[in-house]
């Protein structure tokens, strides 16, 4: 009798659907008549004492509720049917289990029992049967069932149930059992497969429903039971509330009028939480979408800190990532942050320490989330952040800054150079070094070069720099700063060795005067005056 009241539970738990629902009955459950009597067959045969039978089927294909209507409806006349391999009686008898166990292999071995697994990829040395899938009729069969136990239902809500071409415009999840029946509840909640939502690649199809389905139904639940007044522990406590489902409250609590006396009664359940981590911190999740941009000590925290260490001890590290993505936390208040819904992403290792110091309120953390936060979004990346902080942050001597720009000068070569403008203390022996870098490809490294020339330096120097450069990319603000050096050198009283590779008269000549003329007409005239002393125009 036991396996027959199996028949007359729901397939699914009936806290997972929304209220008012009529869900299929195991009794219900359709299996395919020429499957069930390939079963049969085989528990009458003698390979059935040898060799157990494994089910197939993927995740959804309904094996675990097939087990069950086997074991109600085998007769009981030429069957002694077990779900517990440890109360096997004398005699013939088959086990039918959900899965694999090694001891029901040892069992069969001992005691010559038939064995009934469900697998999904099967089993060595069993014999396999592969769960059908639906067909289009039989598909059309449980709609049409599905529709007619709801009618009030969908009626009371003005919806409509799951029609037949839109299920088989799904039809990997529709020939399923177990999808079939999650397709049917997610379009239940607002007809979305009705109204064209996606859903997403059927890679990880099963985990993709299965995670939606659950994710809009509990929103529901925690919804409806918050409107009630009803009892928040079963529903906060298990596990922390994925950043979907908070988005579906948000979403929830934007059109609800009463929003603020909700969240009231949010403040109330926490102040009787916090021994519990999941729980005081979906509670607090739960008012943020109540009460965007709250204060935490609004909420009734007065130490974040201690608290934020609280779950950090309690959570998984998974957990713990989406949660410091999910909940933004602002310290423009020292003594209180303020809370708000952010939005997940891909953290690399920077990003991920800068949300969890932000996150956790501590004070150097704090202070490096600020200094991140003015990096270029392009370059949020831990090597860029110690760049920044060797080249340009932290008070060195001469000497190590030197080391520094040739360490980065291939990595980050612009933020090399833009330092470098801003130096005035580096030598001509660095420059030389950073020539056989990749920066001597680029024009800005030639203007910073021409920019020291001719002010009061080791010119010379710097002109072996000049003349070791090989090809660099010369435009029209390198020929400018070319000119303007070789001017200052000559005012100065300097004058080229012959073996210098430019000197001021070849400069002089591949001047193009017109553009520079627009640009810096200052230059204009002093090229005149340095020409009619060197007699270059005659």
């Amino acid at each position: 009798m036991g396996n027959l009241r199996e028949l007359d539970r729901p397939i699914i738990d009936l806290g997972e659907v929304p209220e008012g629902l009529e869900i299929p009955l195991v009794a219900q459950a359709h299996v395919d008549p020429a499957f069930y009597e390939r079963i049969v067959a085989h528990l009458r045969s003698p390979v059935a004492a040898l060799r157990p039978l494994a089910l197939v089927g993927g995740r959804g294909s309904g094996k675990s509720v097939l087990v069950e209507v086997l074991a109600a409806r085998l007769p009981a006349s030429g069957f002694t049917v077990v779900r517990d391999p440890a109360a096997v009686p004398d005699g013939a008898a088959v086990v039918l289990a959900d899965g694999i166990r090694p001891e029901l292999l040892e069992l069969q071995r001992a005691r010559g029992v038939a064995v009934v697994v469900t697998s999904r990829e099967g089993l060595d040395g069993a014999e396999v049967l592969h769960v059908p899938p639906l067909s289009d009729d039989d598909i059309a069969e449980w709609l049409e069932v599905w529709g007619s136990a709801n009618v009030c239902y969908f009626a009371e809500r003005g919806l409509s149930p799951l029609p037949l071409s839109v299920a088989l415009a799904h039809r990997p999840f529709a020939e399923q059992p177990l999808l079939l029946l999650m397709l049917a509840l997610y379009d239940a909640v607002d007809n979305a497969l009705q109204r064209g939502s996606a859903l997403g690649p059927l890679s990880g199809r099963y985990e993709f429903l299965q995670a939606a389905f659950g994710e809009h139904l509990l929103a529901r639940r925690i919804w409806t039971a918050l409107g009630a007044r009803g009892r928040m522990w079963d529903l906060l406590s298990p596990k922390p509330l994925t950043s979907r489902v908070v988005s579906l409250l948000a979403e929830l609590a934007d059109a609800a009028a009463d929003r603020a006396e909700l969240a009231g009664v949010v403040r109330r359940l926490f102040a009787f939480s916090q021994r519990n981590a999941v729980y005081s911190l979906n509670l607090v999740l739960l008012h943020v979408a109540l009460a965007p941009l709250c204060s935490a000590r609004e909420i009734g925290v007065d130490d974040w800190p201690r608290l934020a260490a609280f779950w950090r001890s309690q959570l998984s590290d998974a957990d713990w990532r989406e949660l410091v993505g999910l909940l933004y936390v602002s310290w423009d208040e020292p003594s209180s942050p303020v809370l708000g819904i952010g939005t997940t992403v891909d953290a690399d290792g920077l990003r991920e320490a800068v949300l969890e110091a932000r996150f956790v309120g501590d004070a150097a953390g704090k202070a490096l989330s600020y200094m991140a936060e003015a990096l270029p979004a392009a370059r949020y990346d831990v090597h860029y952040a110690r760049a920044v902080l060797e080249l340009a942050a932290s008070p060195v001597e001469p000497w190590e800054r030197a080391a520094h720009y040739l360490w980065w000068a291939d990595r980050f070569p612009d933020l090399v150079l833009e330092c470098l403008r801003r130096d005035v203390t580096v030598g001509a022996e660095t420059l030389r070094e950073l020539a056989k870098t990749s920066l001597a490809e680029s024009s800005a490294f030639v203007v910073q070069l021409c920019d020291r020339i001719g002010r009061g330096g080791a010119d010379e120097e710097l002109l072996d720099v000049f003349d070791g450069l090989g090809a660099p990319r010369i435009d029209q603000w390198c020929e400018i700063a070319m000119l303007d050096a070789w001017l200052r050198l000559h005012e100065q009283g300097y004058r080229h060795a012959p073996d210098r590779r430019t000197d001021l008269v070849r400069v002089l000549r591949s001047a193009d005067f017109e553009m520079i003329s627009q640009v810096r007409p200052d230059l204009v005239y002093r090229c005149g005056i340095v020409a009619h002393e060197i007699g270059l125009f005659g």
